[in-house]
């Protein structure tokens, strides 16, 4: 019984001890399945290379546009809260009080504006996880393009070879 699951754990590994066949058209066959699965990608498919690294550099443009955008509105947004802090500053300083009850809420209201930030930047971090998406996918696609020449060079080298 131990011998049973042994051999089935073997072929389902790769790991069988049946016989290499040397039959050079059904390694061709398999060759050819193997380019096959390998175009039938999705990247490989419908994204050729010029496509995705012109989506990838556009990716990359609008996420440093997004980020001097949010920088550039949070620091108007951040000035408004200075303001604030100022006018609240000076009022103190005629009204010759130290203290208006108050101040927490100053305190408490200076991180509203780093909140602000946080989501001003959002759409620039999610713009630039996406170029990254795409970065690797150009590289996994070299990859693929790179084993199928290997792939048709192995199937040329064999065909000739009868």
């Amino acid at each position: 019984m131990q011998d049973i699951i042994n051999n089935i754990t073997d072929f389902f590994s790769g790991k069988s001890k049946i016989p290499a066949n040397p039959d050079i058209a059904h390694n061709i066959y398999l060759l050819q399945e193997t380019n096959k699965k390998i175009e039938s990608g999705i990247f490989t498919r419908f994204f050729k290379m010029p496509t995705i690294l012109v989506i990838e550099i556009a990716i990359y443009i609008i996420t440093a546009i997004l980020f001097m955008l949010a920088l550039f509105f949070w620091g108007k947004i951040d000035n408004v809260f200075d303001t604030a802090d100022t006018l609240k500053f000076i009022g103190q300083f005629i009204s010759g009080s130290s203290s208006t009850g108050n101040e927490n809420i100053g305190a408490n209201i200076s991180w509203i504006s780093y909140v602000i930030l946080i989501v001003f930047l959002l759409p620039s971090i999610i713009c630039f996880l996406l170029a990254r998406l795409f970065t690797k996918s150009r590289k996994r696609m070299n990859t693929f393009r790179q084993v199928e020449n290997m792939i048709e060079r192995v199937i040329y080298n064999l065909k000739d070879g009868k």
